[in-house]
């Protein structure tokens, strides 16, 4: 019982954090495409992808390695090792940008990476040792905190006239600076700068495998500057953010939700119960995104004209983005049973293979099709992920089956404008994979 009130109130803490973060964001998309233009958006949107490689290569293999060897909340040395490292790598890279941005006259996109990508690294890690060491509300209010003062400061700052780009940047150092005051108290000595507490190859080879992720994730909008105006690339990243906030953010709740979990299984020997409990997942992803697309197409997209402005509304690209946020997921799921054994250098392999294939199947499509071949690109490239992960780790191909069938049957919107035709087989889809993930369960408990 004790046992189960632990993960009861674990899963509710990270619950309340996830959702916090969700209304925030859902709260910014709908102010933001309406305070700026389509091109304005695109900026924004622009800078957003561009700083997760800021994050990426300062600070990622070690909060990879972190994450993985989190130690434990009473001795907490392998925690102010990675706080120490990390805040070092960021500064000393955010000057650099910001040197290069003065020097190429352009401060305010320099600002923007640098601000945004310490942000995001400082949460992660602070996040991270909440978490993995089972203090679940201490990384809610961390979570909200941080999330809260990014959303705030940066509609605050926009509304009052700033440069977007700017008030990027300064809400990023906001954001960090409310995970700072909620982090954990650690007391740094010399030994935390010379004993590394994971092996170095490890966080290099996740954070390989986390560089080809992001190259699958935002490589597709990246591209799609190269080919259309940006009042289009504006409309495109506004989709981008309603498969995020929708399918995405629900997913990310479920992952962030069951790695904690499944990774101490994993630790005590429950190898086979994972093994199922990771397929259960899978096929639930597929159900969630079946949803997400069956209710933002359903009556010519009124939930979506509740979200962005109608002149964002783009339902020839939403269901494949959508649906590569499950191909993501799941992929990630799968990833996990080479986690779990340390073979990180099969996921950086097996990722960075993906993002090679995924980012050239995208150029052809971005280049004959557009916006909607950037969509149709981005799914592809995760489904070749999940292909890459899935055939490491032995899953099963009925997983794939399923992936493939669910991206074939909503992908309607590339072709008819009706939305009805999209929303229907959508639901459809949802009905098939939540009795499929039912099966797989009962089949589990048995």
């Amino acid at each position: 019982m004790g046992r189960a009130g632990a993960l009861l109130g674990s899963g509710s803490a990270v619950a309340v954090a996830r959702l916090c973060s969700l209304v925030f964001a859902a709260v910014q998309l709908p102010l933001l495409t309406r305070i700026l233009s389509p091109s304005e958006y695109s900026s924004v949107a622009l800078a957003i992808a561009i700083a997760a490689y800021f994050n990426l290569l300062s600070a990622e293999p070690i909060i990879l390695s972190f994450q993985r060897f989190p130690g434990s909340n009473e001795e907490r040395s392998n925690y102010s090792y990675a706080i120490t490292r990390m805040l070092t790598a960021v500064v000393v890279a955010g000057l650099l940008v910001m040197g290069a941005g003065y020097l190429l006259g352009r401060v305010d996109i320099a600002a923007a990476f640098a601000g945004w990508g310490v942000g995001l690294a400082v949460n992660r890690v602070v996040s991270t040792g909440w978490l993995m060491w089972g203090r679940p509300w201490q990384y809610a209010w961390n979570l909200i905190a941080g999330t809260g003062a990014r959303t705030a400061v940066l509609l605050l700052l926009i509304l009052a006239g700033w440069n977007p780009l700017l008030s990027l940047g300064i809400a990023g150092l906001a954001s960090s600076a409310a995970a700072l005051v909620l982090s954990p108290r650690v007391r740094v000595s010399r030994t935390t700068w010379k004993s590394r507490p994971w092996p170095f190859s490890f966080g290099i080879n996740l954070s390989l495998a986390s560089l080809a992720y992001t190259v699958l994730t935002n490589g597709n909008l990246l591209l799609l500057t190269a080919f259309v105006a940006s009042d289009q690339v504006g409309k495109y990243a506004a989709m981008t953010q309603v498969a995020a906030l929708s399918s995405g953010a629900v997913l990310g709740l479920a992952l962030t939700v069951a790695y904690p979990r499944l990774r101490l299984a994993w630790d005590k020997g429950h190898r086979v119960t994972v093994h199922a409990e990771l397929v259960t997942l899978q096929l639930g992803c597929l159900f969630v995104a079946s949803v997400s697309i069956a209710l933002l197409y359903v009556a010519n997209h009124f939930f979506l004209k509740l979200i962005v402005r109608e002149q964002f509304v783009d339902g020839s690209v939403l269901a494949p983005l959508i649906m590569a946020t499950a191909f993501a997921a799941m992929g990630q799921i799968a990833s996990w049973n080479l986690q779990f054994q340390l073979e990180a250098g099969k996921v950086a392999r097996g990722t960075g293979a993906a993002a090679l294939v995924g980012i050239l199947i995208t150029l052809v499509f971005v280049s004959v099709f557009r916006e909607q071949g950037a969509a149709i690109g981005s799914a592809v490239g995760f489904l070749i992920y999940l292909v890459m992960m899935g055939s490491r780790a032995n899953a099963p191909l009925l997983i794939i089956g399923a992936a493939v069938a669910a991206l074939a049957i909503t992908s309607g919107g590339l072709f008819v404008p009706s939305s009805d035709v999209v929303a229907y087989p959508a639901l459809a889809v949802a009905v098939i994979t939540l009795l499929l993930a039912v099966r797989s369960f009962r089949a589990r408990r048995l």
